[in-house]
């Protein structure tokens, strides 16, 4: 084991205190074998050497503590963007997104291709409906909901996820992990995004907007019914995603853009009453004169604690599923990895099955 600790004061000039090489070794019992250990102190100024000289006299074992405390130091520092949003090159084999633990990978393509088109189909409807209804505008008008931005985001990835999951089924190789890293990282923050937006969109909806007095002014009998549905069925779609696919738990560092998307969407509704002369959501009126300020702003506090607390909550149901699962997955047929996996085990049986009639 080697561990090479090098200066983290690299801008300022060298002098003869940062060329100072110390270099220790010695060794530690792991189990019943001793380790010899190389511990190399580079580029540091003096008195770090001097420090660190000292531990490694007086405890050997702590020395080792602190050595490993700063390899890690320095490797923190060089993680790259990829490994933080769970997309490096660690995970191409997995099939995250497009195998589960439960389903064949043609039946989850099939799944989530019926929900896109579920979904497409009920927007084009409700659009068709206020086309003939000479409610035109209020088609435009349908952008400015956080609802149907949900809604359109939930469409467009069970579309992509069914077109990866059929190629997949198909073929037993990955179509999207052809994709630049770049792409396959966006694709991760958007499934961050429908697995706890959605629980976010019925909360609020069924708690603050379905028995309001202007809720029942605004929309017609029918449109309430197939609002009420589509406020139903988000989180529905949601929790499948949770708990039929293969995938980890949301990698941390989508917590800001999430809480990003939610105020980016606040722009789009002071935008929209600027403009259009309306609120999307009544909460978010601060008054004529910004006398409900102060309530407008504890309903914002009020959604970004929700957010986040539903963002652990979908974290944890994931995490519970893959330690129930225990890495079980469902590959394809032409899966490389299955067929190698079955041959591996095939010979494995044959040698062993050889062996016992040698030994008889």
């Amino acid at each position: 084991m080697h561990y090479d600790l090098r200066c983290r004061n690299r801008a300022l000039p060298p002098c003869k205190a940062c060329e100072l090489r110390t270099i220790y070794s010695t060794s530690w019992k792991f189990g019943h074998r001793k380790a010899p250990v190389r511990i190399s102190f580079r580029g540091f100024r003096r008195a770090d050497v001097l420090v660190a000289s000292l531990v490694i006299s007086l405890s050997p074992s702590l020395s080792l503590i602190v050595s490993v405390g700063f390899g890690k130091a320095r490797d923190m520092r060089r993680i790259p963007l990829t490994t933080l949003f769970g997309v490096d090159k660690t995970t191409d084999d997995e099939r995250q997104f497009e195998a589960s633990w439960l389903l064949p990978p043609a039946i989850l393509a099939g799944l989530r291709g019926l929900i896109a088109l579920y979904i497409f189909t009920s927007i084009f409807f409700i659009w068709g409906w206020y086309g003939t209804h000479d409610d035109t505008a209020a088609i435009g008008q349908t952008f400015s909901f956080f609802t149907w931005l949900t809604y359109w985001g939930i469409g467009f990835y069970m579309l992509f996820a069914a077109i990866h999951t059929g190629y997949y089924a198909r073929t037993g190789r990955s179509l999207l992990y052809r994709w630049p890293r770049a792409l396959r990282i966006l694709h991760s923050l958007l499934y961050s995004s429908v697995t706890v937006y959605p629980f976010l969109v019925t909360i609020v909806f069924w708690v603050f907007i379905y028995e309001s007095p202007w809720y029942s002014k605004t929309l017609t009998g029918w449109q309430n019914v197939s609002t009420s549905v589509a406020h139903a069925l988000n989180s529905l779609y949601a929790l499948l995603e949770i708990i039929l696919p293969a995938t980890s738990p949301h990698p941390w560092i989508a917590i800001p853009f999430l809480v990003l998307g939610l105020l980016l969407y606040l722009c789009v509704a002071y935008i929209t009453h600027h403009t259009e002369g309306f609120y999307p959501y009544t909460f978010l009126d601060v008054g004529d004169h910004g006398q409900k300020s102060g309530t407008v702003t504890g309903y914002c506090f009020g959604v970004l604690a929700a957010i986040l607390v539903l963002f652990l909550v979908s974290w944890g149901l994931i995490w519970l599923r893959c330690w129930l699962t225990k890495g079980k997955l469902k590959r394809a047929r032409q899966d490389p990895l299955r067929i190698a996996s079955g041959v591996s085990v095939g010979a494995m049986a044959g040698e062993q099955s050889g062996e016992m009639k040698e030994a008889v």
